[in-house]
């Protein structure tokens, strides 16, 4: 089982950023990288450093109805 980051429902990596190669993987092997990527991701918006994301449950980050998930993912 992986971890894969979400932004409004579509994998963080699909947005192509050009800001560093690191931003194209949104998939990981645990929990905490993708969370640590989840943080990243969030920049201003993120939640305190203590905040726990927990798999499957949106994190909704903007006040527009953006939402950040980190779904469990089975390889096959």
């Amino acid at each position: 089982m992986t971890f894969r980051v979400y932004d409004n429902n579509k994998p963080a990596d699909c947005f192509h950023h050009k800001v560093h190669e690191s931003w194209n993987k949104s998939e990981f092997e645990t929990l905490q990288d993708a969370t640590e990527y989840a943080f990243f991701w969030l920049g201003v918006f993120a939640p305190p450093n203590d905040y726990e994301f927990k798999p499957n449950v949106p994190y909704p980050y903007s006040g527009y109805g953006d939402e950040l998930v980190i779904r469990e993912v089975t390889k096959v």
